[in-house]
């Protein structure tokens, strides 16, 4: 499933949630590829997440890409306060 959601964060302080969400929380490793996209995999799945090359100064738009992780990636959006 693929997810796009809008959030008021800077993108390191989304990365840095994501890290303590995807990471910490759900026990996943990360691996972030040339392009910088973030992925975490582990327990059965996987998923990325990837910012646009230019966050703007009142939002920063961000991607999700999951695998068997529909509920925690809705979960994540939530916590950093995304919006469609």
């Amino acid at each position: 499933m693929r997810y796009e959601t809008r959030t008021k964060l800077l993108p390191r302080e989304v990365l840095a949630r994501a890290r303590q969400f995807f990471g910490i929380h759900l026990g996943l490793t990360q691996d972030v590829d040339a392009s910088g996209v973030s992925t975490w995999q582990g327990g059965g799945g996987m998923g990325s997440i990837s910012f646009p090359e230019q966050a703007n100064e009142k939002e920063t738009t961000l991607e999700l890409v999951t695998t068997e992780w529909d509920a925690q990636v809705r979960e994540f959006m939530r916590r950093i306060g995304g919006h469609g």
